[in-house]
Parts: structure tokens; sequence; C-alpha cells
């Protein structure tokens, strides 16, 4: 019988359910699903004394979940779990970038963000990805990535010579039809009401391209941006002069269940980003019911084809109200397109090929 040890070292550590560790949750239970109605030894390894706060052991049906015993995760992924799956004779899946030393693995590279943009990264953050970039295309048989802009890039930086080696397996939207919508968050700021005002998710992240919203915010001030956020983003950097904008609702960190509440309710979601490995925020709002008025770099204009409205992320111009009226096409075909149910099937297949 063929055994598959999934890697969780990492997502059984990690307590936010946002990016990767939403990417790797939303296809390990959904792989659950599928091994059980297979014949298929499938384990999930997880930390010594994790917290498994993202992926609790009891939300698995037939995937067993496994203890690896290490002080350190780095070097539970670099040395104890390998070894583990060399003694089991096992196919490593590793659904997050990390340095998993083990051979015939199936490794995910979400982005090349930290090689291709990377002026506010540290040197040793730097040399750490490049580590683990290497580490990935000299012992894995297959690499996931989330969009095909992605995986040329992949094959052209890391020199792969092979193009069938690296595999597109779109993210998904299903998880925010699990969360009640609570638009408290409205009503504790009154400036907000039904389709008054656009809506982002904001980062000083560079490549997240916050200054477009600010930017545009200047020159619209009869136009109402809310801008959710972990951090109060007035905060964050002396350089970003937001005081002075009354047209500015800086909302903070918001719940799954108001960032839902938001995006049913505004105008359109912003998303100005300048690189992106596939951008799940609008593919949320679209399944929220809202139009999405997004960048048209990098894999954007792949991932949600005619569906958007689109514009120059140095684009400070533009006029919102006027995009957003123009026809788009139906959300559904992207819905359909990109989903966690039809990911986790591609992913099951990528497995059940592996000898």
């Amino acid at each position: 019988m063929k055994k598959i040890i999934i890697n969780g070292i990492n997502l059984s550590t990690t307590k936010s359910v946002t990016g990767i560790p939403r990417y790797s949750r939303e296809i390990i239970l959904r792989l659950d699903q599928l091994f059980k109605e297979n014949k298929v030894d499938v384990e999930y390894a997880y930390l010594k004394g994790a917290e498994n706060a993202v992926l609790a052991l009891s939300e698995f049906n037939h995937i067993r979940p496994v203890q690896i015993d290490s002080e350190n995760k780095r070097l539970a992924a670099m040395i104890t779990l390998p070894r583990y799956i060399k003694k089991q004779k096992a196919i490593g899946v590793n659904l997050s970038p990390e340095p998993l030393i083990s051979k015939n693995q199936i490794a995910c590279i979400h982005d090349l963000r930290p090689v291709v943009f990377s002026n506010y990264d540290s040197w040793h953050f730097k040399l750490s990805y490049r580590f683990i970039l290497s580490v990935i295309r000299k012992t894995a048989s297959k690499i996931v990535t989330s969009s095909n802009y992605q995986r040329d890039a992949i094959l052209k930086i890391l020199k792969i010579k092979d193009p069938e080696k690296v595999v597109t397996i779109y993210n998904g939207w299903e998880h925010i039809e699990q969360v009640d919508s609570d638009a408290s968050v409205l009503s504790r700021n009154p400036t907000l009401s039904f389709q008054n005002f656009y809506y982002t998710l904001g980062s000083l992240a560079p490549h997240k391209n916050f200054k477009w919203i600010m930017e545009v915010a200047k020159r619209n001030p009869n136009q109402i941006f809310a801008i959710a956020g972990g951090k109060d983003l007035r905060n964050w950097k002396d350089d970003i002069e937001t005081k002075e904008l009354d047209n500015v609702i800086f909302l903070g960190y918001v719940t799954d269940a108001e960032n839902k509440a938001l995006m049913q309710a505004c105008k359109a979601y912003l998303h100005p980003s300048k690189y992106e490995g596939f951008g799940i925020p609008p593919l949320e709002a679209l399944a929220c019911g809202a139009p999405i008025i997004i960048s048209n770099a990098t894999c954007l204009p792949e991932i949600y084809e005619d569906c958007a409205h689109y514009f120059d992320p140095d684009d400070y111009s533009v006029d919102l109200d006027k995009l957003v009226k123009e026809p788009v096409a139906d959300e559904k075909k992207i819905l359909q397109k990109c989903s966690w149910k039809r990911a986790a099937e591609q992913w099951y297949d990528l497995i059940a090929r592996q000898d």
C-alpha cells in the first residue's frame, strides 16, 4: 500500500489562518475526505507540543496524526521528518515552502516574491528562502504553484529544464461560505453604509502597493475608502501621511466575519498589488458578491480574466466610479475555475500518480 506523509511541522505551530496556512488547511481537510474513499495510508506529521491551532487533529477522519519529537521545527523539517519519511518508504507532501530534505516529495512554491521583490526583506530571510528553493529544486519530483505566471517564473529562475515538473493548481474560496457575516463593523463605523465605500485589506509591504490607495484617496476626496489591516497602518511608517485624509477609514484588525460583511457591503473591493502568487482576497470578494477592481500586474489577469475591472498599479488618476460601471463577465466561471474542491482533487491525482 502506498504511504503518504504530509509535512505539518510549520502549520502545527502557526496560529493565523491566512495565506499559506489557509491554503494548507483547506487542501489537507479535503484530501482527508478523498483519501477516505481509497486504500491509501496517509499520515500528518506535526511537531511535538505544537498547539495545532490552524488545523486541529480532531478534524481528521482518515489521515492519522503522527508526532515528530524535536525541540526545533527547522531541524524537524530538515532532519527528523526526512529520516522518518525515508524509513517508512513514503512520499512526502510539502504544502508550504519549507526545507524538507526528502527525495521524491511533492512540494509547493506559492510564489517567488522574496527573490524578485525583496527590497524590504532582511538578508537572513532572503538567504533562508533561497536555501529552501534550492532544496525543493533538488529533491522534489513535482513542484506545485498557484498560477501559470508563477510556474513560468519558477522554471526560469530555478533553471528547471523539464516543464512537466512544475504544476499549476489554483487556490479556492469556499472557506468564506463557512463564515457568518458580522455587520457590527459597519454600525461601529457610521461613515460606512451599504455601497458608499471602497474596501481593501491593507499592508505596507511594498509589493502590496498601499501607496496607490492613499494617492487615489487624495485625488478623490468625495469617495470613502475603508482599509482593514492587522495593525493601524497610520502607525507603521512615518512617511505615509494619512491623518489629513478624512475620507480614509482605518478599521484595524477585522475578523473573518467582519471582513465578509465589508465585502458584501462595499461598492467594490480594491486590490492594487504589484506582485502576487495568486491573490485570494479578490476571490473572496467575488464569492461575497462584490465587484473587484484590481491591478493588471503579474498573475491577476490570468486568475480573474474578464470578471474584474483592471487598472495600472502606477496610475493614480483612475476614475473608480466610472471603472466599476463597466461591464464584466459573470464571476461564476472564476469561482468554478478556482475552488478548494478542484484544487484538492488535482493534488490527489498528483499524489496518486507518484511511485
